[in-house]
């Protein structure tokens, strides 16, 4: 017979109480300030109204989102339309005048982005034979504009 001064319990001891809730959002789930959006699109070149340098431009924009861990902001409607609105003008800020003039109607990323892809985005025969023609009936005159040349079309067609 066991002593009463040992306890026995055919239950197992209660689990620790969970922590009280926080009142902090994570930072992941906060839209990042308009600062953050403005230093994560410092380094997106402006795109040419003519779309010559539009890959390595949407390279840069799907960079520049990613950097406030908001990529699907490109291609889906965010939740907050005020958030949405700060990312379309710093996209359009990107833009050269008439490029700005198409789209300055549009007020989300997808929407800025869609119109962009539809001008841009597909290689016609059309662009194909204009990139031809720029290529032959371009004169350089010295060796560092043929490196400036190559290192353009290296860009744009890479």
């Amino acid at each position: 017979m066991p002593s009463p001064s040992r306890k026995y319990s055919r239950f197992p001891p209660n689990p620790p109480s969970p922590p009280p809730p926080t009142t902090i959002v994570p930072m992941a789930a906060q839209n990042p300030s308009l600062s953050d959006v403005s230093k994560a699109f410092l380094a997106v070149p402006e795109l040419r109204n003519n779309g010559t340098n539009f890959e390595l431009w949407r390279a840069c924009v799907k960079a520049a989102t990613r950097t406030i861990e908001n990529e699907a902001i490109l291609t889906t409607l965010h939740t907050n339309a005020n958030f949405d609105g700060i990312v379309a003008a710093a996209i359009q800020g990107k833009l050269q005048n008439n490029l700005f003039m198409l789209v300055n109607t549009l007020t989300t990323c997808k929407g800025i982005m869609d119109s962009l892809i539809t001008r841009f985005g597909q290689t016609t025969a059309v662009v194909t034979v204009d990139a031809k023609r720029q290529l032959f009936s371009m004169k350089c005159q010295s060796d560092s504009h043929i490196m400036k040349h190559l290192d353009d079309l290296k860009l744009q067609y890479n």
